[in-house]
């Protein structure tokens, strides 16, 4: 995934413009008024909870799927593995791709949330959390404490809907990590 408009100087420094802004998107994204950094990232894709199949999160409709984060016009999927072909997306191909969503389901282990990101949110080469990078002004750390604050909200939800689009562990892990370090930096 690359971008040769909105970057940090270089394609793969990534600066995703586009922030959704309905729904539990707004309460993630308020106050993100600059881009993002997503340091050599991948878009996001979804699976139908209906087929299995992949879909694009850029048009697909997935219950409790949201998105949060999109690249510009001039992102360009760009495969560096050459024995790898796209899911969804294929190399070459330009979009506003999903690079942040997030999903809220309700199942056996009720009430959960999980945020998916194309890019790490901290602790990496270049995490989303950077405010400046090769003198690009970034609003990454709106994002993740947003992010975090969102996660930490306990909500009732709807009765249980099938579990689509993104894995637990992956909530569990970003959970585990990101309250102890946001707890340390306030």
């Amino acid at each position: 995934m690359q971008d040769s408009k909105s970057n940090c100087g270089s394609a793969y420094r990534v600066a995703a413009n586009i922030t959704e802004t309905a729904g539990d998107a707004a309460l993630i994204t308020a106050g993100v008024a600059k881009p993002v950094l997503f340091h050599g990232p991948t878009c996001l894709y979804g699976v139908d909870p209906a087929t299995g199949a992949p879909v694009a999160l850029e048009t697909a409709v997935i219950p409790n799927v949201f998105n949060i984060m999109r690249c510009g016009g001039s992102g360009q999927y760009y495969e560096q593995d050459t024995h790898y072909t796209g899911v969804v997306h294929h190399d070459g191909d330009y979009g506003k791709w999903v690079m942040m969503a997030g999903q809220k389901y309700a199942g056996p282990l009720a009430n959960n949330k999980v945020i998916a990101s194309g890019g790490s949110p901290y602790g990496d080469y270049q995490p989303l959390w950077v405010s400046v990078y090769y003198a690009k002004q970034l609003d990454g750390q709106t994002l993740v404490k947003n992010a975090i604050l969102w996660g930490l909200n306990v909500e009732v939800q709807a009765p249980p809907v099938a579990i689509a689009g993104f894995a637990l562990a992956a909530g569990l892990l970003m959970a585990l990590v990101a309250i102890p370090l946001f707890l340390e930096k306030h």
